[in-house]
């Protein structure tokens, strides 16, 4: 296994990290008008994804990163089940998950979910989440909301700093999402924070263009996700895909399928002889200097071995300034 420090906080973690999304299962949120919508993954197999997650542990993976949202709280408590099984001790993990979303812990079915960065509601939410966990702190805690207001957002990062200096987590930061760059570089400049988790692929490459070479300057850590692009940048999936309806990914995602695949092929001549478009898209993510590690979501062992396998195959520097020069972001 390959590790690196996250940025100025310097937690030694896994260039590649597992996202647990997954683990919380088929989830729902019904709307009020009475429909359900999905915000899980479909086929879920407990036994089968366990297994894949103890195999990775197995290989030196440490980085597991999940939220308190993801199964309504279920998949924070499934994965604080692996941990306690796990042959290795707490601190060799480092466990990110966040917080901001409000959410019911019923399942499958929550009512619509709502944001919430209040002091009050972060210590309720922080507090959930260590409970689940089963842990007295957290590595890396993050908010998760799409919430730009700025004046709001300062005064949640000076609850995660209380957090931080009470030791309940190790460091602090914000998941954000793609079209949100600007407000990436007030949280780095303006705010302070120690980690962002970014959406950085051969698909989406608008990090690169100020976030990172920031992050590279203020020594902020940075964690990629999304960089299969929920399973486009792989060979499982072609033009005439469809997710089921019980999947996140059928809701709005199922119409760019064939434009995304499209756009993808591009990308094909980084694929070494071998090799699977999954290992190509994620030696191009970690790539960069600034990302200290990739996010990667996991069904089964067979994916877990694909994926892993992608380290110690760095991309040749023609191959990099190439993919740099396609993209159309």
């Amino acid at each position: 296994m390959q590790y690196s420090q996250l940025g100025k906080v310097g937690i030694l973690i896994s260039k590649i990290g597992i996202g647990c999304w997954p683990l919380g299962g088929e989830t729902f949120i019904t709307t009020s008008h009475g429909g359900n919508i999905p915000v899980g993954y479909s086929n879920f197999d407990e036994g089968r994804i366990f297994r894949a997650i103890k195999f990775a542990i197995g290989q030196g993976v440490n980085l597991f990163d999940t939220s308190d949202v993801y199964g309504n709280g279920f998949s924070e408590k499934r994965l604080s089940k692996i941990i306690v099984d796990s042959i290795h001790p707490r601190k060799f993990f480092c466990i990110v998950t966040k917080g901001g979303t409000v959410f019911h812990e019923t399942r499958p079915f929550s009512r619509c979910l709502s944001e919430d960065v209040s002091k009050d509601y972060l210590e309720v939410a922080i507090q959930g989440s260590l409970k689940r966990l089963k842990m007295d702190y957290i590595d890396v805690y993050l908010l998760h909301t799409y919430n730009e207001d700025i004046i709001r957002l300062e005064s949640a990062i000076e609850t995660l700093r209380e957090f931080r200096d009470n030791g309940l987590i190790r460091a602090y930061g914000v998941s954000i999402h793609s079209g949100q760059e600007e407000w990436a570089e007030e949280l780095i400049v303006d705010n302070g924070v120690d980690v962002l988790e970014v959406p950085y692929s051969l698909l989406d490459q608008k990090a690169a263009r100020r976030i990172l070479p920031l992050a590279l300057e203020y020594s902020v850590g940075i964690i990629a996700r999304s960089v299969l692009c929920f399973g486009i940048l792989t060979d499982g999936i072609k033009k005439n895909h469809v997710f089921p309806a019980d999947d996140w990914r059928s809701h709005g995602f199922n119409h760019d399928i064939p434009y995304l695949m499209t756009r993808s092929k591009k990308f094909r001549y980084l694929i070494r002889k071998g090799q699977t478009m999954a290992q190509a898209a994620i030696r191009f993510s970690l790539s960069h200097p600034a990302v200290s590690a990739v996010i990667v979501g996991i069904m089964d062992e067979a994916e877990t071995i694909e994926d892993l396998e992608a380290l110690g195959q760095e991309l040749m520097s023609q191959e990099y300034e190439r993919a740099i020069k396609l993209r159309d972001d």
